[in-house]
């Protein structure tokens, strides 16, 4: 094979591995890939680099979301109920109970899931950490924000913040809250995430509140309420959230 030849071939190679799917034009391509569900998004990622970049640009989803293929999710903080042991009957959990001087009690165990009404399907998110008790969950463009709530090692308020972006199962820590609360109010809007009220590390109800911008990943004060307020709700609307 002449060095001509090998030039050829290996320009063919190369625009044969450029190419979104092999054998397709790339605008036939995208609408393939546009097509396969978001929670198979972190496998695309994974078959090659161009895949990942497409994948996790902004521009892929609204092309979703052009041709009809974005799904609409909903996140909730449910508490993971245990598998019991096979074979554990009441007597048994009695008997374990008097050796150990009475009933063991444990804190609950959280989880975060995720309800694709598109698709009429649940699943699991996974988390690279412990999830704080009673956190809040808001979703703000293409990522879904968890904040506040217990630490559940020390019981405590946290002031922690966890921000998850769906098309890549990939979490990042975000800036933390200027006050650790719990049971407070929390809605997103036009871009950013509102709490308001709550309790603090000794039950007190507060009269603060402050708001995130995820992209920035900055936190800024809010005017106080004129009275404290805990276990209030939030809601928001126009803005707040978008299909994926």
């Amino acid at each position: 094979m002449g060095g001509r030849e090998k030039r050829e071939r290996g320009i063919e190679r190369e625009e044969f591995y450029k190419a979104l799917l092999p054998g397709l034009p790339d605008d036939i391509a995208l609408d393939c890939l546009g097509r396969v569900p978001l929670r198979f998004h972190p496998g695309l990622r994974l078959v090659c680099c161009r895949w990942r970049d497409l994948v996790t640009a902004p521009s892929f989803h609204r092309h979703r979301e052009k041709i009809g293929t974005a799904e609409d999710l909903i996140f909730l903080v449910q508490a993971v109920v245990p598998v019991e042991k096979c074979g554990d009957s009441e007597e048994e959990e009695e008997e374990a109970e008097e050796k150990e001087g009475g009933a063991v009690c444990q804190p609950p165990v959280y989880g975060l899931s995720a309800y694709n009404a598109t698709l009429g399907s649940w699943h699991r998110v996974a988390m690279p950490a412990p999830m704080p008790l009673f956190p809040q969950v808001a979703a703000v463009g293409r990522e879904v924000v968890l904040l506040g709530g217990w630490d559940p090692a020390s019981m405590e308020p946290t002031t922690k913040v966890r921000v998850l972006d769906p098309a890549t199962g990939g979490w990042r820590r975000g800036a933390a809250m200027a006050a650790a609360r719990s049971f407070f109010a929390c809605a997103a809007l036009a871009g950013r995430v509102y709490v308001a009220g709550g309790h603090d590390g000794q039950k007190n109800a507060l009269r603060s509140g402050e708001s995130y911008d995820p992209a920035a990943d900055e936190w800024a004060a809010l005017p106080e309420m004129g009275e404290e307020r805990d276990e209030g709700q939030g809601g928001g609307g126009g803005g707040g959230g978008s299909g994926r």
